[in-house]
């Protein structure tokens, strides 16, 4: 190869990105929060169906259920009134064991429960009992997706960064999540460009937004669930997932709702054991 065309190579360097997984980062958002909810529950029927990676679980399952309230953030209806915008975590306290065909105790050996109850202790110090975490402020890592070295990345991990003090009050701008209205004349086809402080929706922030339309529906007619969405909310992902039945059986699983026995969908009230 000639001298010059070697020279013209790119170097590492020029890429700005490494193959080395070491330095890769997972996604994240950083905001202050407050803790509202952080005690222990039975894992719900629903949460314990068999899936694809372990059968169904027939004993109690305990589970450490967080629920953070973003301080940076709400999210406004199109009738204009706002909800919290609130962040789901916590962790099984047991898990199920394929060697032992039993649920057992969490320990260092499920990495990412070992990693979040770690992260949660080094920052408050105590942590047991669960519910004298309740009211304190912290700054919060969320990832949508973080691996812990398996198959399948884990989803929705919640951690707290750093202590702030029991006065905190946050100053800065409170960033307005708008569920936006869309123009709804035939063909159109636009949505509303968000301005600076209405951005669009995520699908996370979207499933929030959805809840309050839940309320009083039956798990068991999904199309009357789809058919009373306001437009900016009929994503393709929470249109597919309300028809299979899988957001219903998510959102129930985090505790998030609850579902009668007839199907009838209601909140989970918050601070409820």
């Amino acid at each position: 190869m000639p001298e010059e065309a070697r020279t013209n190579e790119p170097t590492s360097e020029d890429f700005g990105v490494s193959v080395d997984p070491a330095t890769w980062v997972d996604p994240k958002e950083t905001f202050p929060g407050i803790i509202e909810v952080s005690r222990k529950r039975w894992a719900s029927d629903e949460y314990k169906k068999e899936t694809e990676f372990r059968p169904a679980i027939t004993d109690p399952l305990p589970q450490w259920d967080i629920r953070v309230r973003r301080l940076d953030a709400e999210l406004v209806l199109p009738d204009g009134s706002k909800v919290p915008a609130i962040r789901y975590g916590g962790i099984d306290l047991k898990k199920y064991s394929a060697r032992e065909q039993a649920l057992v105790p969490i320990s260092s050996r499920f990495p990412k429960e070992y990693w979040i109850a770690n992260e949660w202790k080094r920052v408050f110090g105590k942590i047991e009992p669960t519910e004298t975490l309740e009211g304190k402020y912290a700054m919060f890592d969320f990832y949508p997706s973080k691996s812990f070295g398996g198959s399948m990345p884990a989803r929705n991990v919640l951690v707290p960064v750093s202590v702030l003090p029991p006065d905190y009050q946050y100053t800065g701008e409170v960033r307005l999540i708008t569920v936006r209205e869309r123009a709804e004349t035939e063909g159109a086809t636009e949505a509303t460009t968000p301005s600076a402080t209405e951005p669009e929706l995520s699908a996370d922030e979207a499933q929030t937004a959805l809840l309050p339309y839940l309320v009083g529906k039956n798990r068991n007619d999904p199309a009357s669930i789809i058919t009373s969405l306001p437009p900016e909310l009929r994503l393709a992902g929470i249109l597919t997932s309300l028809a299979t039945g899988d957001l219903i059986k998510d959102l129930q699983a985090a505790g998030t709702i609850e579902v009668a026995t007839d199907g009838t969908i209601s909140l989970t009230v918050v601070g409820e054991a």
